[in-house]
């Protein structure tokens, strides 16, 4: 079977200067859940898992945060 693995790297300014960042941040101080849910939901939108029993939200996995 193959397994296909993709990082995204998302900095702080890169999200900031938004709306949705400032409410991300108020949510769980980090903006952690809010950007899975919206990377999850994306998936999920786009329908290239359709054919999986997996959600968007179960394919996306935050692997590390630094907070320097």
């Amino acid at each position: 079977m193959k397994q296909f693995k993709f990082e995204i790297i998302l900095n702080e300014e890169d999200l900031a200067g938004d709306e949705f960042w400032e409410d991300a941040i108020k949510q769980d101080g980090t903006g952690i859940t809010t950007l899975k849910e919206l990377l999850g939901s994306m998936i999920d939108e786009s329908n290239i898992i359709i054919s999986s029993e997996k959600s968007g939200d179960d394919v996306v996995k935050l692997i590390s945060y630094k907070d320097e």
